[in-house]
């Protein structure tokens, strides 16, 4: 492989892991919001769960 090859190797690594963590911190802040809610948590939990984006892939 040259240098340019593993660098956009590299690359796609660093933004499929950047892509986790969002998913991590996305759900965080719901967490945070329905804790902060208890409303928000009655309806949340009445609501079917949304799929999650990898399972569509």
């Amino acid at each position: 492989m040259t240098t340019i090859e593993d660098i956009n190797e590299q690359t796609k690594q660093l933004a499929q892991k950047i892509e986790e963590v969002n998913s991590i911190y996305a759900r965080m802040m719901t967490t945070l919001g329905v804790m902060a809610n208890p409303a928000a948590a009655a309806a949340a939990a009445a609501a079917p769960a949304a799929p999650s984006p990898s399972a569509e892939a």
